[in-house]
């Protein structure tokens, strides 16, 4: 039975102003973390418009890491970067990262203690 009190009303929670994707979220906020940040850096494994990257990568280019379809290699990258003072977000479809490179995100981040951030887009609720 449905719960009338928890029930939204679906044209108005679309239309507000104030809804957006998650991947837009991730977008704004990880521009503005670039922004206050000088160690952040952002890796993307070629799908920098489809995870709402394309603001910072006008803006930072110096901060924007263009992998490929690589992301085992981006796990690696970041783990490197990581251990040498940096701060690095490695983001693909959350199918591919964590699920394509998780061997490389137990052996190379993980079993380092290396402080690397994993966005996972496209992944639902």
């Amino acid at each position: 039975m449905l719960n009338t009190k928890l029930h939204l009303n679906k044209e108005v929670f679309i239309s507000s102003p104030n809804v957006k994707s998650m991947r837009q979220g991730f977008g704004d906020e990880i521009l503005d973390v670039v922004k206050n940040s000088k160690n952040v850096y952002v890796l993307s494994a070629d799908l920098a418009s489809s995870v709402k990257l394309s603001p910072l990568m006008e803006k930072f280019p110096e901060k924007f890491i263009q992998m490929g379809v690589a992301e085992q290699n981006m796990a690696g990258v970041a783990a490197g970067m990581a251990l040498s003072g940096k701060i690095p977000f490695i983001t693909s479809y959350a199918i591919f990262n964590p699920g394509r490179n998780w061997e490389q995100i137990r052996l190379a981040i993980c079993a380092s203690n290396a402080n690397v951030k994993i966005i996972g887009s496209h992944a639902g609720l």
